[in-house]
């Protein structure tokens, strides 16, 4: 199987799954408010790179955040802390002792991570024990970076940063539930191959999904992330089956718990997350609840 559109997948939950780049004041973004019969909610699609030139946000989502009880994130507040997420990454992401990730690729495909990572300067011997997926996460951080957008400006962190000490800090998944999505892949030929091939060519893709999504046109996001990755490859539904629905149906559930409770919830998950019939949202929706865009 080509792995093409599996990182297609992988890197909408590095950008737009996963934990942004933001929009200023006149752009749209993607902004829905929830009711249950009991609480109610706002949420707020997010990718997870930005720079700070997208600030301020629009004055309907400060608002809508100040008036807030709690604050939901794809993550909690403890995703901050340095030191405990070094000591995670330190056991999660190294190969077993004795093991390098030479021994994990094919001679071709070896040669040319060696390649790459050679024209961009990082050494060998500093990534040669790390695990394939958690160096694919990395290489595409860097490519990113690259474009000018940091995790450490992204809207999950800004909100956290914001709350902390204010607001109630709930998380849906845990550090390392995300990590471990990433590390589990099964192919590392072909992750290796295809993010090495993908780098070359991202910055137009890249381009059509922030402006899809800056326009707050979650029909075209849909399309580009969902639609035409399957219709061109439907062999890689088990991904977007791993990466995204089976995560939604999860995110849907405990969003569910929390508007049980008489309080108002202001809530930033990956814009992936909320689209087409399998979203978060459309989940909500058939748990009886009301789903309006703003």
């Amino acid at each position: 199987m080509k792995f093409s559109h599996t990182l297609k997948v992988g890197l909408s939950a590095l950008l737009l799954v996963g934990s942004g780049f933001l929009w200023s004041a006149e752009d749209k973004g993607l902004f829905w408010h929830v009711t249950s019969s009991v609480g109610s909610a706002h949420v707020l699609g997010t990718i997870h790179f930005a720079d700070k030139s997208f600030y301020p946000l629009r004055k309907e989502i400060m608002a809508a955040f100040e008036k807030s009880d709690v604050l939901v994130g794809e993550l909690d507040a403890e995703a901050l802390d340095s030191k405990k997420i070094a000591k995670i990454l330190a056991k999660e992401t190294r190969l077993p002792k004795g093991e390098t990730i030479e021994d994990h690729l094919d001679a071709a495909v070896y040669s040319k991570l060696k390649q790459y990572l050679q024209q961009e300067n990082v050494p060998l011997t500093s990534v040669e024990h790390t695990r394939p997926g958690w160096l694919m996460m990395q290489i595409m951080s860097r490519y990113i970076q690259k474009l000018g957008y940091k995790a450490k400006d992204g809207i999950d962190r800004h909100f956290i940063q914001r709350a902390q000490g204010k607001k109630e800090i709930v998380g849906l998944e845990t550090f390392v539930e995300q990590l471990r999505l990433f590390l589990e892949l099964d192919d590392a030929n072909a992750l290796v191959s295809e993010t090495l091939r993908s780098i070359e060519t991202m910055d137009s893709a890249l381009a059509a999904l922030v402006d899809s999504w800056k326009k707050g046109d979650d029909k075209q996001l849909e399309l580009l992330l969902i639609k035409e990755p399957l219709l061109s490859e439907p062999k890689a539904k088990p991904y977007f089956e791993r990466f995204i629905w089976q995560r939604n149906r999860t995110m849907a559930k405990k969003i569910s718990t929390l508007l049980k409770e008489p309080k108002h919830y202001f809530i930033v998950i990956g814009s992936g997350h909320l689209i087409g019939d399998q979203s978060v949202l459309s989940e909500l929706a058939s748990m009886g609840m009301q789903v309006e865009r703003l």
